[in-house]
């Protein structure tokens, strides 16, 4: 009979254990430091558009999107063609042209850190 008790006490203690690690009450806290709420999003609303997708478009220029292409072409030949210090130097400076004749274009200035990483060159990428 004791040792019955005991099993009892031990399995309602570790039960009270297991709340108290695990949070306690479901009920949400707040005040400071509470996580937000999670929205309420009903059947009707289109939960594909984030708000990356509700930004107004950006509107590129015809220079700036042809001198990126002309970039770009010569970044797939390396793809295809295979990276070299001479590559890389080539396609991060043609996207470091592109980037300072185009500031507003931020993908040239990311492509060429990407040209630099795909030799390796972890230094000169991070500086890009």
């Amino acid at each position: 009979m004791i040792t019955k008790q005991i099993c009892q006490a031990t399995i309602q203690s570790l039960a009270l254990a297991t709340l108290v690690a695990c949070g306690g009450s479901p009920k949400t806290t707040v005040g400071p430091g509470a996580p937000p709420p999670p929205p309420n999003i009903t059947k009707t609303q289109d939960v594909t558009q984030t708000p990356a997708a509700q930004e107004p478009k950006r509107e590129l220029s015809k220079d700036a999107k042809s001198d990126y292409q002309a970039a770009l072409a010569n970044f797939n030949d390396n793809e295809k063609g295979g990276w070299n210090d001479a590559a890389c130097r080539g396609s991060a400076d043609k996207f470091g042209a592109v980037a300072r004749e185009h500031p507003d274009l931020v993908e040239a200035k990311f492509m060429v850190g990407l040209s630099w990483e795909r030799c390796g060159k972890l230094g000169e990428a991070e500086a890009a």
